[in-house]
């Protein structure tokens, strides 16, 4: 699942859209969402995937995944047979992930992650 693809006037950004939007048409393997790409959106992003996996999918599971993240699947298959069966028998959704509570912002400027004060003037980010 992408993000609304934003137009930008960068070519290679252009050329990326082009085939993104060509890999949708063809094989019908995306889906968009209303939420724009970037890393103030991934909690919007993540969310909408949950909804659309809860209503509009036929598959028990779905998984999000980003494109700098590396999937393990013997491991996660092996994790989920040990606890997906018994929530999904006892009628209970199984939402699985990392979440920091009360995670500070970044302030070191050299760190791809960095929040000027500016931006994110709050001690805690929010969760």
């Amino acid at each position: 699942l992408l993000g609304r693809v934003v137009e930008e006037d960068k070519a290679k950004e252009k050329r990326h859209n082009e085939k993104v939007r060509w890999e949708s048409q063809e094989f019908g393997d995306i889906v968009f969402v209303d939420h724009d790409e970037g890393y103030y959106n991934i909690a919007h992003k993540t969310a909408a995937i949950a909804r659309f996996g809860a209503r509009s999918c036929a598959a028990r599971l779905t998984m999000k995944a980003d494109d700098d993240t590396f999937v393990h699947v013997r491991q996660l298959l092996a994790s989920l047979a040990k606890h997906e069966p018994a929530s999904v028998s006892a009628g209970l959704p199984l939402y699985w992930g990392h979440m920091t509570f009360e995670g500070s912002p970044h302030r070191d400027d050299r760190s791809p992650w960095y929040l000027s004060p500016q931006e994110w003037p709050e001690r805690h980010l929010p969760t």
